[in-house]
């Protein structure tokens, strides 16, 4: 009875591409069912394309609904200051910025996911009650404010420019946070492979801005380099 329903709405002569959505009787019963309460109410509709979604491990919103409950964006001046971003928002790097709006725009329904955060906000809560008495607090946020923006460094390297001052905002930035780790690791950790690549980078990267980007190799990391860095720059001394 739900596909003579169904083939009802699509106005349809095949029905093969609505079909391949429609691959299970429950799926076809749960579109059935909402149809025949369309038709109940005499709404005119013309289905054009019948797409199955996964179960999601987040809850969808859709636009009216993130519209609605201001989390990006004031429905009355549609300022950013008057939603619920602005008044979560109190981040200083860029990457937590950028996951706390992912956080709100798809809430998880994953219960370990939640009860992970929970811990580990209270945690962080308690602790700050200590460092704001210190000076630890003050520490962290400097070091933080020494992180740049890793994940658009990342796809600045693997896509636009591999450039040694990209590369030196990495090692800046992982060095920051390996700061942080040593004054509280129970939920700050630099994952292994950053570590690896923490390494490398103080093994041949200069710390300092340099101004040419030739000149950015550690002295003594590269017998060649040595050499004809000192053909450019010391050749009196040949």
């Amino acid at each position: 009875e739900y596909k003579d329903l169904i083939k009802q709405f699509t106005k349809a002569s095949r029905f093969d591409s609505f079909w391949k959505s429609l691959d299970k009787k429950a799926k076809q019963k749960v579109l059935g069912m909402f149809l025949d309460y369309i038709q109940n109410l005499n709404i005119n509709v013309n289905i054009l394309k019948i797409k199955f979604e996964e179960k999601l491990e987040h809850i969808y919103f859709d636009m009216l609904t993130i519209k609605n409950l201001e989390i990006i964006q004031s429905s009355y001046d549609q300022d950013k200051k008057h939603s619920l971003l602005a008044v979560l928002d109190h981040t200083i790097t860029s990457s937590w910025a950028r996951l706390l709006k992912n956080w709100l725009l798809h809430p998880t329904k994953n219960l370990n996911k939640i009860s992970y955060r929970q811990e580990w906000f209270t945690y962080f809560i308690d602790k700050i009650k200590w460092w704001i008495s210190g000076e630890t607090i003050w520490k962290i946020k400097k070091l933080l404010n020494e992180v740049y923006d890793i994940e658009r460094i990342f796809y600045l390297i693997n896509f636009k420019q591999n450039s040694p001052f990209h590369w030196l905002k990495l090692k800046i930035s992982l060095n920051a946070i390996k700061k942080i780790q040593e004054i509280d690791n129970k939920y700050i950790q630099i994952p292994p492979e950053l570590k690896k690549i923490l390494e490398i980078l103080d093994k041949w990267l200069k710390d300092n801005w340099f101004t040419l980007e030739k000149d950015f190799i550690q002295d003594w990391f590269s017998q060649k380099v040595d050499k004809l860095r000192k053909i450019a720059y010391h050749s009196d001394q040949l």
